[in-house]
């Protein structure tokens, strides 16, 4: 079925049709891939990431739980005992709420999670043997089991733990690959559409265009040459539409033209048989003429009429047109939108992930400053024993004593270790260093200098 066929109006329409159209599916096919994307930013935050805080969490109450159990350990009364143990439970309880967390949400080996928990109800049989020794009166033993054994199950949890940390850490990046992945499958994708919508549009535009101003041309140069006075050319266009009945009127109208140039021709040379209908009974040749120019007159009123027809169509093409490349404007500036929302979804998983290397870094710094902590509670009562008996010693021999030599290096060495304890007790900062085959805290970097 051709197009010329169709009536102009609605071969305008379904051109205008189509340019609606066009940016409504764009604009469908972006929201649904917008959603898609978002899903997997949602997926990332809600699995990953949430079990990642909260296996961190388990394993910094699990630490506050040792730290706990050796003041329970060094407790001076059953007050202090029931105290350190009342914090402990009050961690045990966080410890299980987190693994509820993890339970629920944790991507990779259920099994990893259940070991993990199960260790850590394990160790619950160390710490009641370790609060009932120190409510026993018998200290070195509660605290030889918490450095000894309740120790290394801390540290087999805190393993266990680690793995977990891990696996979420990957399957966020991997969550966060495949976003990249599909914001790049997006905009591929969305420009195709568009570019391909564009070119429909364009050929649609260019073939509806094409069918009325053709034929449109056609006629208006046959009604130039009609108004030079040439009658010989024919109008060989035939559709069913407007254009067709504009064709079959201008051929009537030439086939009327050269019907009354004839009568003119043949009045003119004086021929007068031609039957034309008299207007009175009386005037015959002046019914003739009035006939003839009654006739052109007509004749000139419908060339008129079809002239202003067709200026109407070009007026309603130029419109069309003009839509046309309002809606083409339109689809670059939705690009741009899709653009910049794309934009602004990456800079937001990056400040995430940044966010998230700040806090691991601080929690590091809290685990130095806990682990500087308990290192110089432990040594300062010893060293101050030392130093006061080093003391002493050097006071009561003679300079002349074989050991007064070997007491002062004594206390030079107790000196040191005593300037060691005071930086550990000044650091601010998380630096390391190269010891052998593994690293260790920097702690002269480490600490604030005075």
């Amino acid at each position: 079925m051709k197009i010329g066929n169709f009536k102009i109006g609605l071969r305008l329409g379904i051109g205008f049709g189509i340019v609606v159209i066009i940016p409504a599916i764009v604009g469908i096919h972006s929201i649904f891939e917008m959603r898609t994307l978002a899903d997997l930013t949602a997926k990332m935050y809600r699995y990953p990431l949430t079990v990642s805080n909260a296996v961190r969490d388990i394993r910094a109450n699990i630490n506050a739980m040792h730290r706990s159990m050796k003041d329970v350990a060094l407790a001076g009364n059953i007050e202090q005992i029931n105290q350190a143990a009342a914090v402990v439970d009050e961690y045990e309880k966080e410890v299980y709420k987190d693994f509820e967390i993890v339970f629920e949400r944790f991507l990779g080996d259920m099994e990893d999670v259940k070991n993990a928990r199960q260790s850590f109800s394990d160790w619950k049989v160390i710490r009641d043997e370790v609060i009932d020794l120190s409510k026993q009166g018998k200290r070195d033993m509660a605290v030889d089991i918490t450095r000894g054994k309740g120790a290394r199950h801390v540290d087999s949890m805190n393993e266990d733990i680690q793995a977990m940390i891990d696996f979420a850490g990957s399957k966020a990046d991997s969550f966060f690959k495949d976003a990249q992945t599909q914001k790049k499958h997006i905009i591929y994708q969305t420009a195709g559409l568009i570019l391909t919508m564009f070119v429909l549009g364009l050929i649609v535009a260019l073939l509806i265009t094409k069918s009325i101003v053709k034929p449109l041309n056609f006629i208006v140069k046959r009604i130039k040459d009609i108004s030079e006075g040439d009658l010989k050319h024919e109008v060989n266009f035939y559709s069913s539409d407007e254009v067709g009945e504009l064709a079959d009127s201008f051929r009537e109208l030439r086939s009327d033209l050269q019907h009354k140039a004839n009568i003119a021709e043949r009045i003119a040379s004086g021929d007068f048989n031609e039957d034309i209908p008299p207007r009175s009974e009386k005037d015959e040749l002046g019914k003739s003429f009035y006939a003839m120019t009654t006739s052109l007159r007509k004749a000139t009123e419908e060339n008129k009429k079809h002239c202003e027809h067709f200026e109407q169509l070009v007026m309603e093409l130029e419109e069309t047109n003009k839509q046309l490349k309002d809606e083409i404007t339109e689809r670059k500036r939705m690009d741009e939108e899709i653009n910049r929302l794309m934009n602004e979804i990456e800079q937001d998983i990056t400040e995430r992930k940044k966010a998230e290397e700040e806090r691991l870094q601080k929690e590091k710094l809290q685990g130095v400053l806990e682990m500087a902590g308990a290192t110089c509670h432990e040594f300062n009562q010893p060293m101050q024993v030392i130093s006061g008996y080093s003391e002493l010693l050097q006071s009561k021999i003679t300079d002349d004593n074989p050991f007064k030599k070997q007491l002062r290096i004594l206390k030079q060495q107790i000196d040191r270790m005593g300037e060691l304890t005071r930086k550990l007790q000044n650091i601010t900062e998380y630096e390391i260093m190269e010891y052998v085959d593994s690293k260790i805290i920097d702690i002269n970097k480490a600490s604030k200098k005075d």
